[in-house]
Order: C-alpha cells, then structure tokens, then sequence
C-alpha cells in the first residue's frame, strides 16, 4: 500500500485543527474546514489577562513574564516534612499492582524491539531515524 504522505498530513491537521470528526463520513468541503478551523483558532487565542496585581497585560513580554510566574507559585514547594509526604501519598490508591509494576519497568527484549515496528500503522514510523509529526504530543 502505497501513500500520499503530504496529502495526508495535510488532511489529517485540518481535520485535528478544525477538531471535526465527521470527514470520515464523507464531508470534505474545504471551504467548510478552514471557516471551522480559523474560527476556532481565533477563539482559543489568547489577546491578554489580568496579572496578580489587578492589571490588564496584552505585551508578549509582560504575557509571558506573568504565565511564569503564575505556574512557577502553583508549582513551589513549601518544603514539605516526610511526615506531610507520607500523609499524601498513603491517600493516593494505586492502579499499577506490583507485577505489572514490574513488567512495565523490566528491560526490552531483543524480540520486542523487532516486532513492534511490524505492528505499527506506516504513518507512525520514523522516518530514516526522525520522528514524524503524528508521534509528538499535541500541540508541537
């Protein structure tokens, strides 16, 4: 089976982009893709916000001096005692039992390494040792 790489990346980030899962069903107006897709694009567009203090911030400096900071106070730790540590996670139930824990985190198999490959769909493999695009996170 042969394909058409460009064409179908670019089908498939207009179709992630406009976030419509119908094209599969047969609706293919490109005109109605790219309205879907811009339109979305300038709602999820951020134009400013208001920072700690109270005030408005529109700058790329000043938008992303602020979101660090933000995220930089979520994330600080108050140093924690082991105590307040062990408190927390005695409260987290686990979902990974110990031998699975343990398969997870064995080493791979020479077969393994082979065989995956063969299982995968052609659009996921690397390409000549680099990956694609459709194996990075959204948003990359």
């Amino acid at each position: 089976m042969k394909f058409d790489l460009p064409f179908c990346t670019e089908i498939n980030s207009w179709r992630q982009r406009a976030k419509v899962h119908w094209m599969r069903e047969g609706d293919k107006s490109t005109k109605f893709f790219h309205v879907r897709a811009s339109s979305r694009e300038k709602k999820n567009t951020i134009i400013g916000f208001q920072n700690a203090a109270g005030q408005w911030c529109e700058e790329d400096g000043e938008l992303e001096s602020n979101v660090l900071e933000y995220f930089r106070g979520i994330f600080k730790s108050d140093n924690p005692t082991d105590v307040e540590l062990n408190e927390v996670l005695t409260a987290i139930v686990p979902r990974v039992g110990h031998n699975i824990n343990v398969e997870l985190t064995s080493e791979f198999t020479q077969i393994e390494v082979q065989e995956t490959p063969k299982g995968m769909h052609p659009l996921y493999l690397p390409i000549s040792g680099k990956l694609s695009a459709r194996m990075l996170p959204n948003g990359f």
